[in-house]
């Protein structure tokens, strides 16, 4: 190239010299990173897929005795989706149970999910988890059921 070219261009030489390669180089490395942002990416759910809402309480009422031992999901499945956190005082009793106790459940994080009536807030039902299974079930608010579940006396 002469320097008139150059001069016309505005580039030096070395711009020019082996371009063809650089540019396949940006073009590579704009698609590997492309890929990769688009591998870690979360898959979209169903087109389909309604909304869940929360269940009826009563429904949560009738099925809160079958919980125990499941998995959060399948817990999740059968009560619907939780309110939102809260602790209640009523919770350090049974965390206390299962440190005094440790051989009679499994080892893991635990943590509590609640289910609230949204007519009536202090009707409620909680779910100890312990690993990856439920294992207390507290109700609060209505009359026990079963003989193995626990129920707090109304205040």
């Amino acid at each position: 190239m002469t320097e008139a070219t150059q001069q016309a261009s505005g580039y030096p030489n070395h711009y020019r010299r082996g371009g063809l390669p650089f540019k396949a180089l940006l073009l590579a490395a704009f698609l590997i990173s492309a890929f990769c942002l688009r591998w870690n990416l979360p898959k979209p759910g169903p087109l389909n897929s309604a909304p869940q809402w929360p269940y009826d309480f009563r429904l949560i009422q009738e099925r809160c005795g079958k919980v125990d031992y499941r998995t959060r999901d399948e817990v999740e499945a059968l009560l619907g989706p939780p309110s939102p956190y809260s602790w209640e005082p009523e919770f350090a009793e049974y965390e206390a149970r299962v440190r005094y106790h440790p051989d009679r459940y499994p080892e893991g994080r635990s943590w509590w999910t609640k289910w609230t009536d949204p007519e009536d807030q202090n009707r409620w039902v909680a779910v100890l988890f312990i690993g990856d299974r439920a294992c207390h079930v507290v109700k609060k608010g209505f009359a026990p059921q079963r003989h193995n579940e626990f129920t707090l006396p109304e205040p």
